[in-house]
């Protein structure tokens, strides 16, 4: 496809299927656009996939590129970055938060697994939703084996 045909096609595109292209390219997900947008997560699906083979893209993120090419006439202006990166002014802070320390981090890793607790409704999927369950019940399982197994192994010690 050239690049006059990928132009028509970009004018083509909604307004919506546009915003949500351009928040695609931020590394935003669909729930995070439909927060943003005041639309649902499904509704943003849509638009996007339409908007992508309208643009003859086989991904979102290749979507998003193409749209941003086209918007800014420079190819690889766009660089998808996670949310969860520091930017480089933020260096020093990493090492006076003690975000060196082994422990910090591991304890970061587990927390990842571990389910949210309280707070307010959640906007998780019916199967993200059966998925924290079972993260939870695994996590529960472990530790309850764990303490019958000291036990034991206190109990063999003892005697």
């Amino acid at each position: 496809m050239t690049a006059s045909e990928k132009a028509r096609r970009a004018a083509s595109l909604s307004d919506s299927q546009t915003r949500c292209l351009r928040l695609v390219g931020k590394g935003m997900s669909s729930k995070e656009i439909a927060l943003e947008t005041g639309l649902s997560p499904r509704t943003v699906d849509q638009y996007v996939n339409r908007a992508a083979a309208a643009l003859g893209a086989s991904s979102r993120r290749e979507a998003a590129r193409i749209l941003d090419s086209l918007e800014s006439g420079e190819s690889n202006k766009l660089q998808l970055q996670s949310q969860g990166v520091a930017e480089p002014g933020d260096a020093g802070s990493l090492a006076s938060s003690g975000g060196s320390n082994p422990n910090r981090r591991n304890a970061r890793r587990i927390a990842r697994w571990l389910p949210p607790l309280g707070g307010e409704r959640h906007d998780l999927m019916p199967s993200e939703t059966l998925g924290e369950i079972v993260k939870a019940a695994l996590i529960a399982a472990i530790a309850f084996g764990s303490i019958v197994a000291i036990g034991a192994w206190l109990q063999t010690l003892l005697t």
